[in-house]
């Protein structure tokens, strides 16, 4: 469940980067009783997974520069497995 965050990007043995298909739900702790709709994605051998938070996209630098959803997505695609894409 995405729970008010951005959807999990996949990214192939390729480098190839896509979005998963999720459905959005309310964020944690706005609702008394809130909805959500669970997913499942079966991961094949060398492909990563990024859940994360709009604050990794949303983030800037000391020049105040927005990191932004692309940059997310770029540094996944380079990376050549899951550790180098947290450290990278």
């Amino acid at each position: 469940a995405a729970a008010g965050h951005p959807p999990p990007l996949l990214r192939a043995v390729d480098g190839s980067v896509r979005t998963l298909d999720v459905q959005p739900g309310p964020p944690l702790g706005a609702m008394s009783e809130p909805t959500y709709v669970a997913s499942r994605h079966l991961l094949e051998p060398g492909q990563c997974m990024l859940m994360y938070t709009d604050g990794l996209d949303e983030a800037h630098d000391a020049d105040g520069k927005l990191f932004g959803a692309e940059r997310v997505r770029a540094s996944l695609a380079r990376a050549e497995d899951a550790r180098s894409a947290i450290t990278g």
